[in-house]
C-alpha cells in the first residue's frame, strides 16, 4: 500500500473523531460519570453509527472500525472497547484479516481504563496506548509505517484528551459561576431573611418564619423546628409546618436516636433508611415519610435547636440541598437570640408591672379579709392555673385555709385537707415545692380526690418567722411550673407576707382602739360612733332604735369585799352574758366603770323588753366563780324607745334617767322610759 492512500486511510481518523466527540450525547460521558447500563446503550449507539458511515465511506471502512473501536474503549472503558471489537468482527468477517485487528484494537483501547495507568502523566498514557494500537495494526495488517499508525492513533487520542480537557475547564468555570450566583442568591436570601425578620420580635413567630423560609427553600411541605429548653434539658417543638396534632404529640416523646446522632455528629444529616425513621414501637414520623433531613442549629458550640425537614418521596434530600439551607441555619441562632432576649425582656418588664400592680392592689387595704382574696386572685389570674389557696396560721397555731379560689365544691373539704398535708411539709422544711408531676414524684405530695398534676407552694415568712404558705394547683394536665413561675409566686408570697403582717397590726391597733381589753367589748367611744351611724341609718330608713344602759347592782362592795380582782371577774363574765343574750346585729359596750350599754336596731318595745328581761334572769341565775367563791349578781336596765329628732345625746340621757329609775324601784328589773 502506498504511502497517499495509508495516509488518506488513516488521517480521517482524527477529523472523525472529533466530529464525533462534539456530539453532547457522547461529549458528556468524558466529564460526568454515567451507569454502566447507559454507557452499553452509547456504545451499541456508536457502533451504529460507524456502521451507517460506512454505506457513504464504504472505502474508510478499517478506519471507521477502528474509530468506533478507539472511541468505545476511550470513552466508555472495560469492556465496552473489546465488546465493540467483537461486534465489527462479525461485521467485516470478509476483511482480510481484520478479525485479528479489530479484537486486539478493543482489548489495547480498554487498556485506557486501567487503574495502573492512572497515576501516569495522560499525554504519556495516550502516548503508551497509540504506540500499543500501532504496533497491533501492523502486525495484523502488514503494514510498514508504524510511526504514521502511531501518529495517527496518538492524534486521535489527543483530540479526546484535549476536547475533555477543554469541556472539564469549561464545566469548572460553569460550576464557579454557579457557586458564584449561589453566594449571591445566599447573600439576596439572607438580606430577604433579615428584612422578614428584622422588625420581628416575638420568638413563636421567629420560628414560625423560619421554618416558612426553610421548607419553601426546599420544597417540601412537612418540617418542625425545635429549640433547647435549658431548664428542662430538651428539645421542645416550637414551630411545625404542615404537621397534624398527632405529629405534634410525638415530638413531646423522648426523642428517637436520629435526633440524637445528628446532635452527637453536630451535621446536617439526611435519612433515606425506613428502619431507622420507624424506630422502636413507636412511629415518630408519618409512614408515608420517606427521606428526612435533620439540620441542628449550634451557636458557639452550644445546641439552640434542630430544624427537621420531612419527604414523601425516597432518596428526596441531597448534599445540594445543604447549601441554600446552611444560610438559614447560619442565621438562625441569631434571630433566635433576638427573639428570646426580647421576649425575655418583655416578660421582665410584664413581670414588675404585675408585681408592681400586685403589690399596689395587695397593700391598698389593710382589711385582712381583702388581703387574702387579692392575694390567691392574683395567683389565680397571673399564673393561669386551676385553683389557688392561701394558707395561715391562727393564734392556736393551728394551719387553716383562709382564701381559696378554684377549687370544687364538691370536693373543697377532701381537697383542702391533703393539701393541709401539703402545705405543713413544704412550711416544714421552709422552701418552694415545685412539682409537675406531683403523683409520680413524691407519693406524700398526692392528691387522691381530684387528678392534680402540678402542684407550686411558697412558704409565707415575715422577720424569719413562718406565718402560713400560698400554694396553686393544676389539674387535667401537667403545669411544667419555670423558674419564672417560681420567681413569680416567691415575690408575691414576700409582698402578701407584708401586707398580711401589716392587716393584722392594724386589726390589733384597730382593737386596742374600739375595745374594751377586759371585756372584748367596745370602748365608750367605739359604742358612741356605732350609735350615731345607726340613728343617721334610722332617720333614713324610719326604722325602729332602742337603747339599753345596764349598770351592775352593787358593785362597789363587789371591789370593796372581794378586791378589784373578783370585781375584774364580774365585769368579764358580764360582758360575755350580753353577748349570749343578744343579736350579732346589736351593739355592746362597756360605757364606763361598771356600767354597760347595748344599741338595739329595727326592733320594737315588745321584744326589747323580752331581751331585757332575758337579760336580767341570765345575769341572777350566773353564778361568778372567783377563787373558792361563788358571787351572785343583778342588773338594772334602763331602756330608751327613739322618738323622731332624738339625738344620740338625748336618747342616751333618756336610757340613763330609765336606768336610775330601775335602780330606785329596787334594782334588778327593767325600766322603760
Amino acid at each position: 500500500m502506498s504511502l497517499p492512500r495509508l495516509i488518506l486511510q488513516i488521517s480521517p481518523l482524527i477529523v472523525i473523531t472529533y466530529l464525533i466527540i462534539r456530539i453532547d450525547l457522547f461529549s458528556q460521558v468524558l466529564v460526568n460519570d454515567y451507569s454502566k447500563e447507559r454507557k452499553g446503550y452509547l456504545s451499541i449507539g456508536l457502533i451504529l453509527m460507524s456502521s451507517a458511515l460506512l454505506y457513504f465511506f464504504n472505502d474508510y471502512q478499517i478506519a471507521i472500525y477502528t474509530i468506533g473501536i478507539i472511541l468505545c474503549g476511550r470513552l466508555f472503558g472495560f469492556p465496552y472497547g473489546s465488546f465493540s471489537g467483537i461486534i465489527f468482527f462479525i461485521l467485516g468477517s470478509q476483511i482480510t484479516n481484520l478479525e485479528e485487528v479489530v479484537i486486539l484494537l478493543g482489548l489495547i483501547s480498554d487498556l485506557y481504563q486501567l487503574s495502573v495507568l492512572d497515576k501516569l502523566n495522560i499525554r504519556l498514557k495516550d502516548g503508551i496506548v497509540a504506540f500499543l494500537l500501532g504496533i497491533s495494526f501492523i502486525i495484523t495488517m502488514q503494514s510498514q509505517n508504524i510511526v504514521l499508525h502511531m501518529i495517527a492513533f496518538y492524534g486521535s487520542l489527543t483530540v479526546i484528551t484535549n476536547y475533555r480537557l477543554r469541556l472539564k475547564s469549561f464545566q469548572e468555570q460553569k460550576l464557579e459561576i454557579k457557586s458564584a450566583c449561589q453566594a449571591r442568591d445566599s447573600l439576596e436570601e439572607l438580606h430577604s431573611i433579615n428584612e422578614k425578620l428584622i422588625s420581628n420580635f416575638n420568638l413563636s413567630e421567629t420560628c414560625d418564619e423560619l421554618l416558612r423560609i426553610s421548607c419553601q427553600q426546599l420544597d417540601i411541605k412537612h418540617g418542625g423546628l425545635l429549640l433547647y429548653d435549658e431548664e428542662k434539658d430538651h428539645l421542645e417543638l416550637k414551630a411545625e409546618y404542615n404537621l397534624g396534632q398527632e405529629d405534634i404529640d410525638k415530638f413531646k416523646l423522648p426523642q428517637p436516636d436520629c435526633l440524637v446522632d445528628a446532635l452527637k455528629k453536630e451535621e446536617t444529616i439526611i435519612i433515606d433508611d425506613p428502619e431507622v425513621i420507624y424506630f422502636g414501637n413507636e412511629i415518630f414520623f408519618k409512614k408515608e415519610i420517606k427521606s428526612v433531613l435533620i439540620a441542628p442549629i449550634f451557636s458557639k458550640e452550644q445546641l439552640k435547636g434542630l430544624f427537621i425537614f420531612m419527604a414523601t418521596k425516597n432518596n428526596f434530600f441531597s448534599n445540594k440541598d445543604l447549601m441554600p439551607l446552611q444560610t438559614i441555619i447560619d442565621q438562625a441562632p441569631l434571630v433566635i437570640r433576638k427573639a428570646e432576649i426580647f421576649e425575655k425582656l418583655e416578660r421582665n418588664v410584664a413581670g414588675l408591672s404585675m408585681l408592681q400592680r400586685t403589690s399596689h392592689i395587695i397593700t391598698s387595704t389593710l382589711d385582712a379579709d381583702q388581703v387574702f382574696e387579692h392575694t390567691v386572685d392574683m395567683v389565680m389570674g397571673t399564673m393561669g392555673v386551676s385553683m389557688a389557696g392561701l394558707f395561715l396560721f391562727d393564734d392556736d397555731q393551728a394551719l387553716q385555709l383562709v382564701s381559696a379560689k378554684g377549687v370544687p365544691k364538691q370536693e373543697q373539704e377532701s381537697i383542702v385537707a391533703e393539701a393541709k398535708e401539703v402545705v405543713s411539709r413544704v412550711i416544714e422544711e421552709e422552701k418552694v415545692l415545685i412539682n409537675d408531676k406531683i403523683n409520680e414524684i413524691d407519693e406524700k405530695y398526692s392528691f387522691n380526690t381530684i387528678d392534680i398534676k402540678s402542684v407550686i407552694f411558697v412558704p409565707l415568712k415575715i422577720r424569719g418567722r413562718v406565718i402560713g404558705a400560698i400554694g396553686a394547683a393544676q389539674a387535667g394536665f401537667e403545669r411544667e411550673f419555670t423558674s419564672a413561675d417560681k420567681r413569680f409566686i416567691t415575690i408575691l408570697a414576700n409582698q402578701a407576707a407584708i401586707a398580711i403582717e401589716n392587716s393584722r397590726m392594724y386589726n390589733r391597733m384597730e382593737k386596742l382602739a374600739t375595745k374594751d381589753s377586759l371585756t372584748k367589748l367596745y370602748n365608750h367611744s367605739a359604742f358612741y360612733e356605732h350609735l350615731r351611724e345607726l340613728l343617721k341609718n334610722t332617720k333614713e330608713n324610719k326604722n325602729d332604735l332602742s337603747l339599753l344602759m345596764l349598770d351592775i347592782d352593787d358593785f362597789k362592795r363587789f371591789n370593796d369585799t372581794y378586791g378589784h380582782q373578783a370585781g375584774d371577774k364580774v365585769l368579764e363574765k358580764m360582758g360575755e352574758l350580753l353577748k349570749q343574750n343578744v343579736r350579732d346585729s346589736d351593739i355592746v359596750a362597756r360605757y364606763g366603770g361598771e356600767e354597760f350599754s347595748i344599741a338595739l336596731p329595727n326592733i320594737d318595745k315588745t321584744k326589747v323588753l323580752k331581751i331585757s328581761n332575758r337579760i336580767n334572769k341570765a345575769v341572777r341565775k350566773e353564778k361568778v366563780k372567783y377563787n373558792d367563791l361563788e358571787l351572785n349578781v343583778t342588773v338594772s336596765i334602763g331602756v330608751a324607745i327613739y322618738q323622731e329628732g332624738q339625738s344620740a345625746e338625748k336618747l342616751i340621757n333618756i336610757a340613763d334617767k330609765a336606768l336610775y329609775k330601775a335602780k330606785n324601784e329596787g334594782k334588778d328589773q327593767t325600766y322603760i322610759a
